[in-house]
């Protein structure tokens, strides 16, 4: 909204109408994920919801045109409580005629008097209280899930008995990350070299036939290095990689995975070996300290002692630079912060192969300026959407910053302007943030044109 009445009074009422209508609407959408039996059942009632809040808010469609047989949705409604609300306190103030306020107010078809206002701030806090208690009551009583025995079976017969063997430890709380800080003294840690050869993958369709996903691929990674897979959507990079960490469960694999000299043994590969995933699964509930030190101890094998564990623990907070957010839960983290417990929880492992299936950081135009690409990998960039939301947010933050700030290059310091800089370094400029927020729109729609025709015209099940 804008071009409301400048009062103290009015902007008091104002955001509290906001805020009470957030909240009953937050505790709307909360007992509805608390009542839907899967996220797929959740979503299409949210969708439901929110279009007739819209239709029968009082706004696209008068209250006066709405069937009897449709009118209680009207009084239900909380975006229509929150916009009567908001309505009769800007009309009610001394820059509108008491003639003008009742025109306005009657082609809305409202009729109240302003203390309606405040009958309506009540309105929303009932239902905010009501909503909160239905949420309640759904999980306490209400259990969807259905627990299943798991049935375990051993990778190999020679797999040795060690490897089953648990040892109960204190889990520490989140305050003991200060108490404990120990650089450079990790676990014991081999490096390990991996190769491919030969590498095939195949699938069964319904029809019974064979589909060749990977064909012929050999590599080797060596110790220290950091390697990124490259290659356009559909290339195979993630089968590749869930290929080589095992987990792919259905189809056939032809090839050798070679580590250290010698066959890839599935019962231990996972003790060597860290995947992180494109997305974050993490327990929302826990603290970073608290998924880093479980982590530590599930995967870690008995013979490390305890101080030992959260020794690499610490140490991981520290590479990561977490040690100053440890104690925060991971539901209230940003996204590159949950990408970075990501590794840390694969870190902990004290794994000796790693894998990061993701390459929006690398060619967002951060990590890799966009001024030290080389001009045959450029184009990178502008297929990655990071690198749009990256430029526009450095360009509404600093782009009209002044500053004198001392660069250094060799032994070579200059002084210049932080929006200087940023130009001449990220190759982020300014001027063109509405540019890349274009470029944003423009992404999304693509990709929801292409979800649409992919939907309606492709179907990979053919009998």
């Amino acid at each position: 909204m804008s071009g409301l009445t400048r009062s103290f009074e009015k902007y008091i009422v104002f955001f509290l109408v906001l805020v009470c209508f957030q909240h009953a609407i937050g505790a709307y959408m909360t007992m509805l994920s608390s009542l839907s039996p899967s996220i797929t059942v959740g979503q299409a009632l949210a969708g439901i919801s929110v279009s007739f809040f819209l239709l029968f808010s009082g706004n696209i469609i008068l209250a006066d045109l709405i069937p009897d047989y449709w009118i209680w949705m009207y009084w239900f409604n909380p975006l229509a409580w929150a916009l009567r609300s908001n309505m009769l306190s800007e009309f009610s103030s001394d820059r509108y005629t008491p003639q003008q306020s009742k025109k306005f107010l009657d082609s809305f078809s409202i009729s109240q008097g302003t203390e309606y206002v405040w009958f309506g701030i009540g309105i929303l806090l009932a239902y905010y209280l009501f909503f909160t208690t239905l949420n309640g009551l759904a999980l306490h009583f209400i259990r969807y899930e259905k627990y299943k025995g798991v049935s375990v079976k051993a990778m190999t017969e020679n797999a040795s008995e060690e490897d089953n063997v648990y040892v109960e430890v204190r889990t520490p709380g989140a305050g003991d990350v200060v108490q404990t800080k120990a650089r450079g003294a990790g676990l014991p840690f081999t490096p390990s070299n991996l190769c491919i050869k030969d590498l095939e993958y195949f699938v069964t369709l319904p029809s019974g036939e064979e589909k060749q996903l990977l064909r012929g691929i050999t590599a080797h990674f060596e110790p220290g290095r950091m390697v990124a897979l490259m290659g356009a959507t559909g290339a195979g990079k993630t089968t590749l990689m869930g290929v080589i960490a095992g987990r792919k469960t259905g189809g056939r694999i032809v090839g050798d995975i070679i580590v250290n000299g010698e066959p890839k043994n599935p019962a231990n590969f996972s003790r060597i070996t860290a995947y992180c995933e494109q997305m974050d699964i993490h327990s929302e509930a826990a603290t970073i300290y608290e998924a880093l030190v479980f982590s530590a101890n599930l995967r870690l094998p008995p013979t490390f002692s305890e101080e030992e564990r959260m020794n690499l623990v610490n140490e991981t907070l520290e590479l990561l630079e977490l040690s100053a957010i440890a104690g925060e839960m991971v539901g209230r983290l940003s996204v590159e912060q949950k990408k970075r417990v990501t590794i840390g929880v694969e870190v902990v492992a004290n794994v000796a192969v790693g894998a990061l299936s993701c390459l929006f950081n690398l060619f967002s135009g951060y990590l890799l300026p966009r001024t030290a690409m080389k001009a045959g990998y450029k184009w990178f960039t502008y297929l990655m959407p990071s690198s749009y939301s990256l430029a526009a947010l450095v360009g509404v933050q600093f782009g009209d910053n002044q500053d004198i700030i001392a660069v250094t290059s060799g032994n070579v310091t200059t002084n210049m302007t932080v929006a200087h800089y940023i130009e001449k370094t990220y190759d982020f400029r300014p001027e063109r943030k509405y540019n890349f927020m274009a470029g944003l729109l423009v992404i999304w729609v693509v990709l929801q044109v292409a979800i649409y025709l992919t939907f309606k015209y492709v179907s990979h099940l053919k009998r």
